[in-house]
Order: C-alpha cells, then sequence, then structure tokens
C-alpha cells in the first residue's frame, strides 16, 4: 500500500483513478476513458500501473501455457484514455474472460515521466551481452534519481521467454550522445519471442521517499519502461 501524505501536487502523487478493463477469449486491444479526464497536457505526470504487478487481475483462464492472456502492454493516451493490448502471434491462446485493475497516477509537478517502445526478438541465455538486448533511445536522465517499470507483451507464451521471463534496464550509450540512456528489455532464454516494450520512465522527487526507494528531487525525467 502506497499513500502519498503531503505535498501531493509537487513531490508527491494523487490517484486520478481505477479502471478496470475487460478483455474477453481472442480480443487483443482494449481501452477505457471512464472516471474523468487527466487532460491532454499531463501525460508527462500521468503513470498507470496495471494487471498482475499493478492493480490487479481476475481471470477464468485455465490454459497453464496461456501465459499472454495475463500479460496486456499498458499505456495512456490523449486526456483520458487507458490503453491495453495483448499479443495473439505465435505458440498459445488468449482464451477466457480477463479483467484487469489499472491505477491512474498523476505525479507531482516535480516529476518527469518518459515513454518509449522497445520491440524486436533478441534474447540470450543469461541476458549478459549487449546482443541480448532490444533498446529504445530515450532524454537524459539522472540515473540515481530514475527508475523503470514495463508493461508489455510476447508472441511466445511460455514462463521463461513470455512477459515474465523479461528483463529491463536503463544504461548509458557509449557510442551515442554522451549522458544518452537506453532502456533495454530481453528475455531469459533465446530469441524466439518478439517483444513489444512501451517505456514510461518515472517521476523524480524530493527527499520523500518515492517508490520504495528515496531519490533527490529534480525534475529530469523519470524513466517507466514498458517492455514486450
Amino acid at each position: 500500500m502506497v499513500e502519498c501524505i503531503a505535498d501531493c501536487a509537487a513531490s508527491g502523487f494523487t490517484l486520478v483513478r481505477v479502471n478496470e478493463v475487460t478483455m474477453t477469449m481472442g480480443v487483443t486491444s482494449a481501452t477505457d476513458s471512464t472516471g474523468g479526464a487527466w487532460g491532454s497536457g499531463n501525460l508527462g505526470q500521468i503513470g498507470l500501473y496495471g494487471g498482475i504487478y499493478g492493480g490487479g487481475i481476475q481471470t477464468t483462464e485455465t490454459g497453464l501455457a496461456n501465459h499472454k492472456t495475463a500479460w496486456p502492454r499498458i499505456w495512456p493516451s490523449g486526456a483520458d484514455t487507458v490503453n491495453l493490448s495483448r499479443s495473439n502471434t505465435g505458440p498459445g491462446e488468449i482464451t477466457g474472460t480477463t479483467d484487469f485493475s489499472v491505477y491512474v497516477v498523476q505525479w507531482g509537478s516535480e516529476w518527469n515521466i518518459q515513454r518509449a517502445n522497445v520491440t524486436g526478438s533478441a534474447g540470450g541465455n543469461g541476458m549478459n551481452l549487449t546482443s541480448h538486448y532490444n533498446t529504445a533511445t530515450i532524454s537524459s536522465v539522472a540515473r540515481a534519481d530514475t527508475w523503470v517499470i514495463a508493461y508489455g507483451q510476447v508472441d511466445d507464451a511460455t514462463l521463461g521467454a513470455g512477459w515474465d521471463g523479461h528483463s529491463f534496464t536503463s544504461v548509458t550509450g557509449s557510442t551515442r550522445t554522451p549522458m544518452r540512456r537506453w532502456l533495454r528489455s530481453a528475455p531469459r532464454s533465446g530469441p524466439n519471442a518478439t517483444s513489444r516494450c512501451t517505456s514510461t520512465p518515472t517521476p523524480t522527487c524530493s527527499t520523500s521517499t518515492c517508490s520504495d526507494r528515496t531519490v533527490s528531487r529534480q525534475a529530469s525525467s523519470t524513466s517507466t519502461c514498458r517492455a514486450p
């Protein structure tokens, strides 16, 4: 449970709304704009936290190998729209009916969010080589004040190569513009899954505790990555 108890408009956050998005058998995309607008100029402060690593899910899916049923890519658009997408390509199926709970959070003015889509089919055992990662570029950030979160879809249905078998991180590009950072994603095993990741930098706060970690405020960017 995370609660903002002071200065929520600047160094904290506000829960704008909670959306319950239902996706039935074979459905690969859904949107929801109910509950009020956050404003078209506020996307740099809006973070979505949904599904298994967010607001949670409820599903009637019974197929043990149909992992992609429960792993959607989640991102905001416009003034009020929550978007979800799943992959129905490759092994495994999307069956049953699944309800995804998505928290819509507006971070304070001292936070900044960047988003990037990371796509590709790179991968490898150990995830310890640059060739194992798919990448996307974001603007320069203060690394000590930045964290990455990712939501996405994968074509592969297995546990190891599916969404839960991916790793996400930010790195400094040695051959790119100084201080330019990449968002990377990679599956634990083999380049057999196509990943679609949407990265969203996270906020930057002051000396408050934000998301399990104390960071120093610096209106630079924050990274929220959404992968596969």
